[in-house]
């Protein structure tokens, strides 16, 4: 499935974009739909070298902007401090694995779309995909215990699949948002 295009016009602070992620822990099949929010658009900020080039007027100023993705979770926003009274907001300190960027004007990141339909779509097509080279590897096997823990995988890949297309459906109907 194709990256999604979000154009210059369409992008601002505080909008909403979705990624979905299908995975089994411990027998339980369960789908994750992550919220990346646009916290900042903003040019990249240049090492000391480059201002001290650009304070000579030797070096051509990089006018590519990048906009600033966080996801909205447990660990990335909450209560603040103290405060009373309760005021949510986003946490002091976010971990690299709860941030994403991309240049303006570029496709957006892999997996990741401005509705959950898309996203739900790209999961789908990208766990069908898992499965199949999870059969393939299996088929070059030779022993019985390693054939059991592919089959086991392949199994677990199904369930996913078929949680995925149970959320598809619903969605598709109106049944879930």
């Amino acid at each position: 499935m194709k990256r999604q295009k979000y154009p210059v016009s369409v992008i601002n602070i505080g909008a909403v974009i979705y990624d979905v992620m299908a995975f089994t822990y411990e027998g339980k099949t369960e789908i994750d739909i992550r919220h990346w929010h646009v916290r900042s658009i903003q040019r990249k900020r240049m090492s000391r070298l480059e201002k001290r080039f650009l304070a000579m007027g030797t070096h051509p100023r990089d006018a590519t902007q990048y906009v600033g993705l966080t996801a909205k979770n447990e660990f990335t926003w909450g209560r603040l401090g103290g405060i009373s009274p309760r005021v949510d907001g986003w946490s002091k300190s976010i971990s690299r694995r709860d941030r994403m960027k991309f240049t303006v004007g570029d496709d957006l990141p892999s997996g990741v779309y401005t509705t959950i339909l898309q996203a739900l779509k790209y999961a789908l097509l990208d766990a069908q995909g898992d499965l199949n080279r999870w059969q393939a590897s299996q088929a070059e096997v030779g022993s019985p215990e390693e054939w059991q823990e592919w089959e086991d995988e392949i199994n677990d890949c199904k369930r996913e699949i078929r949680a995925l297309k149970t959320r598809l459906t619903k969605i598709k109907r109106g049944k879930f948002a």
